[in-house]
């Protein structure tokens, strides 16, 4: 059996390059939703990266050194749990010491191959769920409904 580990490199690759890079916020804020589920597999990832999206269509470049007003102005009204809170914190401290050194048309890729893998994970276990219940029309209608992210690169 093959077993893979999964430690996040590739999702702070794509949180730090849309906070430091233009060309990378831009793509990934033309395909960003604006309500619901954000396009990382985890929330605390998905909080961070509606705020730089709304950074970024607010001021039109990416949050870079304001990432830390950001968070306080967000750790103040949020209801977020404490557990979500801390890897919100743990990121914004290490995005802080990272130097931005991946090419832009890289992490593009990366985001969508990344975006990709995780919204056929989440059709994927609700297709899971829907055969289980047998509601074989209500699976096949995600998988057809399913379409390709594309970033365009």
């Amino acid at each position: 059996m093959r077993t893979q580990r999964y430690d996040g490199t590739d999702m702070r690759k794509i949180l730090t390059g849309m906070v430091h890079d233009k060309a990378v916020c831009a793509r990934i804020a033309s395909i960003w939703p604006d309500a619901g589920e954000g396009l990382f597999a985890s929330s605390w990832a998905n909080l961070i990266g509606g705020e730089i999206i709304r950074y970024f269509r607010k001021y039109a470049v990416p949050p870079a050194r304001q990432m830390g007003s950001i968070y306080e102005e967000w750790s103040k009204t949020t209801i977020a749990p404490d557990e979500e809170i801390e890897c919100v914190e743990r990121f914004l401290q290490g995005v802080s010491d990272e130097q931005h050194q991946d090419a832009p048309e890289y992490l593009i890729d990366l985001a969508g191959r990344h975006f990709n893998k995780v919204a056929m994970d989440r059709v994927v276990e609700a297709v899971k769920a829907d055969l289980a219940e047998w509601h074989v029309e209500d699976a096949q209608m995600r998988l057809d409904q399913l379409r390709r992210i594309n970033l365009g690169a």
